[in-house]
């Protein structure tokens, strides 16, 4: 918990959007999955849901006709790896589900900046990941980044790969989403 941005139930709206996101793609099936790094501090760490951010939380509510609301009191913030993604399915215009090969999103010492993930981080995950795809069962897997292709290799899922939007992977990203769904 943040007690600087943090509503003082915050925890449990995150559980909420989480377990309603769930619900949502348990409902609708989706065919295909972007499994990302881990959360970002920005966004799931805020909002709950995987690739999210709360500047998105209205219109991915709409989108996926689930009830996901705001866990902080501060200025709701924007990710930009969840707008690319969230982009990216809203053109595609059918639900993807969204996770990560780390649940928790590893942080600098202040808390407010990334890092990567540890091998041990991902190692520890896995079975909530393989879980989570065994659960789902989408025909399509996609990795975003290289963190989780490893993660996805490790379980002996077979992904197709796509550069990670962050640290100026933008283009690359967009070019190669582009290009899987040519395909799919």
């Amino acid at each position: 918990m943040d007690e600087k941005h943090d509503l003082p139930n915050a925890p449990e709206i995150r559980r909420k959007n989480l377990e309603r996101y769930l619900e949502a793609m348990h409902k609708l099936r989706p065919r295909i999955a972007f499994i990302a790094e881990a959360p970002g501090y920005r966004g799931m760490r805020r909002t709950g849901v995987p690739m999210s951010s709360e500047v998105l939380l209205p219109k991915i509510s709409e989108f996926l006709e689930v009830e996901l609301k705001k866990a902080t009191r501060t200025k709701a913030m924007s990710e930009i790896t969840a707008k690319m993604v969230w982009d990216t399915i809203f053109e595609l215009g059918e639900p993807v589900l969204l996770w990560n090969a780390v649940m928790v999103q590893p942080t600098q010492k202040d808390g407010y900046h990334n890092r990567s993930p540890k091998r041990s981080e991902v190692q520890a995950f896995a079975p909530i990941l393989k879980e989570v795809l065994d659960t789902f069962q989408p025909e399509i897997v996609i990795a975003v980044g290289r963190t989780a292709e490893r993660a996805l290799q490790d379980i002996g899922v077979e992904a197709k790969y796509v550069r990670h939007p962050a640290h100026g992977g933008a283009k690359t990203f967009k070019r190669g989403v582009a290009k899987l769904f040519e395909t799919v």
